[in-house]
Order: structure tokens, then C-alpha cells, then sequence
């Protein structure tokens, strides 16, 4: 495994073997916990139970559905909760408009895959750049969050080395 921290990956597609194939290629690349939905709905209503909630979400574009209206890809990112907009999404589809390619992006997508035979070796690429583009963020976090804690002990120090100067009866 290339990295420690174990990523919550959500996997939106309908295809079981592409799927499948998808999954073994991810795990193989990243330390994850996939998560597959079949489609973009189920996905939500898993968001919304609050069950789990993803570092990262893969979604095909186009997605089958039994619900009563089908979302594409798109449709989905458009409809994520406002606590998952720093959360990576990288749409994947067969589809080769470019105009829908630019529209994603433009949208705040983190990338567009497109299916056909380099599609794994962009996608690990894209997940171990995320993957680092996170840990830098956690790593960054953990600074600011040590870089506070020593400017309210440097405080502290202040506040009692005046205190004992006035003890002393020192004027400064």
C-alpha cells in the first residue's frame, strides 16, 4: 500500500464487473474502504442516513437506475450536501463529448476519466494524487493545530513571568 491513512472511497457504478474491476485496481493502489452503489440515488440516501461519509467519491456518469427518476453522474454531484464540497469526485463514463467534459470541470469536478484502456492508470494516478493532496491537508491541520497550542503556551509563559516580575516587586 502507498499510503497509511485508510480512505473511505465511494464507488457509484452500475456495471458489477466494472465495478469489480474498478475495486481490485483501487485497493491495490490506495489503503481504501470502497464502498459500491449501484447508482447515484442509493449512494445519496446513504449520505443522507449518515452511515458513512467518503474522503473521496468515484462516479460513472452514465448510471441505470430502477428509481423513478435516474440521475446521471452529473445529476448526483449536483446534489451532494454542502458538508461534502471539499470532497474529490472524479466522474468516469464512456463518453467522449468533450463538452460534457468541460462542463464537469467547470462545475468543480476534480477530474474526468474517460472508459477505454488506460482508464486504470488514470485513475490510480488521480487517486494517489488525491490521496496526497488530503494528506497534505491533515498534515497542514495537524501544524496550524500544534502552532496554536504553542503560541497559548507561549502565553501563558508571558502572563506568569509578568506575574512573578510584579511579585518581585520589579518594575519593567
Amino acid at each position: 500500500m502507498i499510503t497509511e491513512k485508510k480512505y473511505t472511497i465511494f464507488l457509484v457504478e452500475d456495471d458489477e464487473l466494472y465495478a469489480e474491476l474498478l475495486i481490485v485496481k483501487l485497493q491495490s493502489t490506495v489503503n481504501s474502504n470502497i464502498i459500491r452503489f449501484n447508482n447515484g440515488e442509493e449512494m445519496l440516501r446513504h449520505i443522507e442516513s449518515k452511515k458513512s461519509s467518503p474522503d473521496i467519491i468515484l462516479l460513472d456518469y452514465y448510471l441505470e437506475s430502477d428509481e423513478e427518476f435516474n440521475m446521471s453522474g452529473l445529476d448526483v454531484f449536483r446534489n451532494l450536501p454542502s458538508n461534502l464540497s471539499n470532497v474529490p469526485v472524479v466522474l468516469i463514463s464512456g463518453s467522449t463529448d468533450y463538452s460534457l467534459v468541460g462542463a464537469s470541470l467547470k462545475m468543480g469536478v476534480y477530474d474526468f476519466i474517460h472508459k477505454n484502456e488506460n482508464t486504470f492508470e488514470r485513475l490510480e494516478n488521480v487517486i494517489l494524487k488525491m490521496a496526497e493532496t488530503l494528506r497534505l491537508k491533515q498534515d497542514l491541520l495537524a501544524i496550524n493545530n500544534n502552532s496554536l497550542r504553542i503560541q497559548k503556551i507561549a502565553g501563558i509563559a508571558v502572563i506568569t513571568i509578568i506575574a512573578l516580575i510584579s511579585l518581585l516587586g520589579y518594575n519593567y
